[in-house]
């Protein structure tokens, strides 16, 4: 592709080498030119598995001029000051989840972005998902179809905080939050400022397998279920129909399945999951084409949901 994202990366860890790094031969926007690690043992597997130059510590990535853009996969703790760091190196900016911790870290990010007015972007990848910006295009036209407010049911297991995120990019805002925990497992009651309910289960299995993913959206005309993101089942049915009339039929609806009957797809895990999509929407972005889909309010707000989970549990 002509003019690419000269794109450096920060950090080398399992998730970044499991999915983003990955990612990035199916984004042909961009083109990876140098690793940060912590330690000379990482830097140096990292130039032998990528090929490109390793840096030790992030700094000495972000005085490189030859990068453009980076993305950063970093624990939690350590993101916000690295973004900060980016940002007001000139550097377009690609954070991982949660990116943002404590509302300390929102201030610090925004005031960098207003003396570097950089794109920043934040990588809720389930917002990229397909099956989910099916299920939410769905959602926002049946909105308009009728009156009456939407009951959310999210299971998931115990990192839930892109659930957090989506149960705001579904329904907006929350305006109260009743939680009750044990271990971590949760189990969340949310009030929406639009009069949806919403409910968030999350439990934390010792294995992993368990399909255990589904979001399903209700109101009595209709029933929205994505599941385990390989299936999304939409039934509206807007008349009465008294239980003696029922028929086989009579629940008829729409079912969407990921394809995997062709090779070589967009359909694969990276795409499934909205690894890809999110750095290839990144530079897109980068070239200014449009604003992120997910930004710094989407992450501060996400985190004022964590937030306020937490204090309710322990209430």
């Amino acid at each position: 592709m002509d003019n690419p994202v000269r794109l450096g990366f920060i950090g080398a860890g399992q998730h970044a080498r499991s999915m983003l790094y990955p990612s990035l031969h199916f984004v042909p926007q961009v083109q990876l030119m140098a690793i940060a690690t912590q330690t000379e043992t990482s830097a140096a597997r990292a130039k032998s598995d990528f090929r490109v130059r390793c840096h030790i510590g992030y700094e000495n990535l972000l005085a490189d001029d030859e990068i453009e853009a980076v993305i950063i996969s970093v624990p939690g703790k350590h993101a916000a000051e690295i973004s900060a760091a980016a940002l007001e190196a000139g550097k377009h900016v690609l954070c991982e989840t949660p990116a943002i911790t404590s509302a300390e870290d929102t201030v610090r990010i925004d005031g960098a972005l207003t003396d570097h007015p950089n794109v920043y972007q934040v990588a809720f990848c389930l917002r990229y998902a397909p099956i989910y910006r099916k299920l939410r295009s769905l959602l926002n036209a049946w909105r308009q179809e009728g009156s009456g407010a939407f009951c959310l049911d999210i299971r998931y297991y115990e990192w839930i905080h892109h659930f957090y995120n989506m149960a705001l990019y579904l329904c907006g805002n929350v305006s109260e939050v009743r939680a009750w925990g044990q271990g971590k497992s949760r189990r969340i009651v949310l009030t929406f400022e639009n009069g949806d309910l919403g409910t968030i289960r999350s439990t934390a299995f010792r294995n992993h397998a368990i399909p255990y993913e589904e979001v399903e959206i209700t109101r009595d005309d209709g029933m929205l279920r994505a599941t385990d993101r390989l299936q999304l089942q939409y039934f509206r049915e807007p008349d009465t129909l008294p239980s003696q009339d029922m028929a086989f039929d009579s629940a008829g609806g729409t079912v969407w399945r990921n394809s995997t009957s062709v090779a070589y797809n967009r359909l694969n895990t990276l795409y499934a999951s909205g690894y890809a999509a999110e750095i290839e929407d990144f530079a897109v972005c980068v070239r200014g084409s449009h604003a992120p889909v997910s930004s710094l309010d989407d992450a501060a707000k996400t985190d004022a949901l964590r937030r306020a989970v937490e204090a309710a549990v322990q209430e």
